[in-house]
């Protein structure tokens, strides 16, 4: 049984009440303070999943590195790695607007790199 946290419906749910289906799921990074769900997001969507380039992963994803670019409808999500709290921590950019950060910034800290796990 999957706890209802887990759940890729709550995902797929959101995403069908504003008409949108979801074909890319990203992940910022692997580490073991945290429990993704992009994995089973994608497997149940049938999306294509991208983490950023890295070896620990086994399992199938298409890898980001550094400067690629992802298309998100009519906008572009750049790749900017940013190693430290773990090595393949990458940022997104939203069209030089928004960064999503993942683990990197905290509004009081900065990310853990002592965590290092295996996927």
């Amino acid at each position: 049984m999957i706890d209802a946290a887990l759940d890729p419906a709550i995902y797929q749910a959101l995403a069908e009440a504003r008409g949108w289906r979801i074909r890319r799921v990203v992940d910022t990074h692997i580490h073991a303070d945290h429990l993704s769900r992009s994995r089973l997001l994608a497997a149940a969507t049938g999306a294509l999943l991208y983490l950023p380039a890295q070896e620990r992963a086994r399992y199938p994803f298409t890898a980001l590195r550094d400067g690629d670019t992802l298309a998100v409808g009519a906008a572009r999500l750049s790749i900017l790695r940013t190693p430290g709290h773990t090595a393949e921590s990458s940022c997104l950019g939203l069209e030089d607007r928004v960064l999503f950060t993942g683990d990197t910034l905290f509004p009081t800290a900065v990310g853990r790199p002592d965590l290092e796990a295996t996927a």
